[in-house]
Formats: structure tokens, C-alpha cells, sequence
């Protein structure tokens, strides 16, 4: 299956197929964003949080479309289906609400709008998403040290916030939420190049190294984009703020 939009949509909504109806909306929500719930008001939250990815993705999704030489009455219907599921004023409403609009035609038009898109991005592999998780827990474990400036373990935490939002987007938004993470990292590198200078090397490796692997992952990715000319001048860049 070609990796675009529609595909990672389509991926990540036949979980609601195995839905029970009379489950309320936010719980089935929960269950197809593979979340666990913590507490009401901070499920709607998050659920709504990720809708809106979905819905933006979406809105790119009717973008690319519009750019085939397709007749929009071939998709349109499929698409209002969905804007209608991703709705987050339902969330209060039984699973059922919900999938009253992921009708058998909305999944096959979700497909095949998959097939029309081209195939944008390698999948990224677990292994190297082990890694990148396993370089965020040590990030984490650094806090630990009582020792670091309160400035250091800001940054940090910023970091690994920043690291844990696009693994828990990348489902969604593919590899693009890597790269958004990045920048971000790079642009707050680059204003607080001192802290991380003044830092000990391990700190600064660990951080970089973060980011470092995340450019990795999505040069590896994705296929339809200036990453690979932008992916020498960020590890050029976290070597030289890491200091060497």
C-alpha cells in the first residue's frame, strides 16, 4: 500500500470497525489513537487534540486531490463522510455516531484515493523507532540529575516534549511530523546555543544526538520533499552546537 494521506487515514480509522456502537465516542476514539484512558476530561483533550490532526491531514488530503486531473464528484462524498466522523462535537455521543458516516463506501473511496496519491514516504521501521524512543528515555533519565542548571533541564524537557509529539503524530501526519520536530529543536538550539555549549558533553550528545536520528528517519522517509538538502545542514549544524 502506497504511504500518502489517504492511506494513513485509511490505516488508522479501520480500527473503528471493531468499535462497539454502544461505546461511547471518546472511548472508541481512545482505542483507535491507541491511547489509554487517564481521565475524562483530559481523554476529550487528547482525543480532540489528535481529531484535529486528522482533520488537517483532511484538508491536505481534498489539497492533493485537487490537484488530479479526477472529477471532484469521484471523492467528494468520501470525504464529507469523513469530515462528518472527525467531528469533535460528537465526542459526547455513543461510538455508534460515529460510525454511522465510516460506511463500506467511505473506506473504499478512502482507499482508492490512496491509490490515486502518489506513494510519498518510506515507512519508518520499529527498530529505528526503538531508538528514537529509547534516546528520548535517556533524555528523560538525565532529569534525574539534581545537578544540571535549571536551564539545561528546560531545554531538555522542551526536547523530549517536542520528541514524544511526533512519535505519537507520526501515524497520523507520517514522517512530515519528524520534520516538524526538527525544526522546532534546531530553531530552539540555535537561540539557546549557549546553554547547550556550556553544558557537559554527555548532556549536549544527548540531545543532539536525538535530533540527529530524527533527521535520519525522516531523510530516509520521505521521498517527495528538499529533506535530503536540508538534511546536511542540520547535522552539520547539532555537530557544531554539541561542539564537535
Amino acid at each position: 500500500m502506497k504511504n500518502n494521506p489517504a492511506s494513513r487515514m485509511h490505516r488508522v480509522l479501520m480500527t473503528w470497525k471493531s468499535v462497539k456502537p454502544t461505546d461511547s465516542a471518546v472511548a472508541g476514539w481512545l482505542r483507535v489513537f491507541e491511547l489509554e484512558s487517564v481521565q475524562r476530561n483530559r481523554d476529550f483533550v487528547r482525543v480532540g487534540y489528535r481529531l484535529q490532526l486528522m482533520l488537517d491531514e483532511l484538508d491536505l488530503l481534498r489539497e492533493k486531490l485537487e490537484g488530479q486531473s479526477v472529477s471532484p464528484a469521484s471523492y467528494q462524498s468520501t470525504l464529507a463522510g469523513l469530515d462528518n466522523a472527525l467531528s469533535p462535537s460528537i465526542l459526547h455521543a455513543k461510538a455508534e455516531s460515529v460510525r454511522q458516516y465510516l460506511t463500506d463506501g467511505v473506506y473504499v473511496g478512502l482507499g482508492l484515493c490512496g491509490e490515486l496519491l502518489p506513494d510519498e514516504e518510506e515507512e519508518i521501521t520499529k527498530d529505528d523507532f526503538r531508538e528514537f524512543v529509547g534516546l528520548i528515555n535517556e533524555l528523560e533519565l538525565m532529569l534525574q540529575d539534581s545537578s544540571l542548571p535549571s536551564s539545561l533541564v528546560a531545554l531538555i524537557r522542551r526536547h523530549i516534549r517536542q520528541a514524544e509529539l511526533a512519535v505519537a503524530q507520526y501515524p497520523i501526519r507520517g514522517a512530515v511530523a519528524l520534520k516538524d520536530a526538527l525544526k522546532y529543536a534546531v530553531g530552539d538550539l540555535a537561540v539557546e546555543a549557549d546553554a547547550i555549549r556550556s553544558a557537559d558533553s554527555e548532556s549536549a550528545n544527548k540531545v543532539t544526538r536525538l535530533w540527529k536520528k530524527a533527521n535520519d528517519m525522516a531523510d530516509g522517509a520521505i521521498k517527495t520533499d528538499n529533506i535530503m538538502q536540508l538534511g546536511s545542514r542540520v547535522v552539520k549544524f547539532l555537530t557544531d552546537v554539541a561542539g564537535g
